[in-house]
């Protein structure tokens, strides 16, 4: 399982681009918004390199939200609170089979390794975001 946590404020609803969220908030003169990477697709993503580089295929994805915001119903729909986290990892679906411990620490070794790999990079993906959202 993947879990993306947020930790946002503000009112966040989806936007007019695909794979693109928008954060609002009231202000003295208006609303002041700011886009981001909606995060569902996000960690779609971040799924997708987790199954190519385990090789495991039966792995869940799931956005929590951690923070004060608030959501518009169509985003509401795509992430969980942080105060029902429990709940939904105890709803386990039938389809979600279990793991061998040792397939679960092969794994997260494998993780480990793509991660140290790649912590260098972690500033340049930073800034490319930042780009694109600014």
């Amino acid at each position: 399982m993947v879990i993306e946590t947020k930790n946002y404020d503000g009112f966040i609803s989806g936007s007019s681009t695909p794979g693109v969220w928008k954060q609002s908030f009231p202000n003295s003169s208006g609303v002041s918004y700011r886009l981001f990477m909606d995060p569902v697709h996000q960690n779609y993503r971040h799924v997708c390199a987790v199954k190519y580089l385990t090789e495991m295929e039966n792995v869940q994805s799931v956005v929590v939200f951690a923070g004060r915001a608030y959501a518009s119903p169509f985003v509401h729909h795509q992430v969980v609170r942080l105060k029902n986290l429990e709940r939904v990892l105890r709803k386990r679906p039938e389809s979600f089979a279990h793991v061998d411990k040792r397939e679960l620490e092969k794994a997260w070794y494998i993780l480990q390794q793509a991660y140290i790999a790649n912590a260098g990079r972690a500033r340049e993906h930073i800034d490319e975001l930042r780009q694109r959202f600014s």
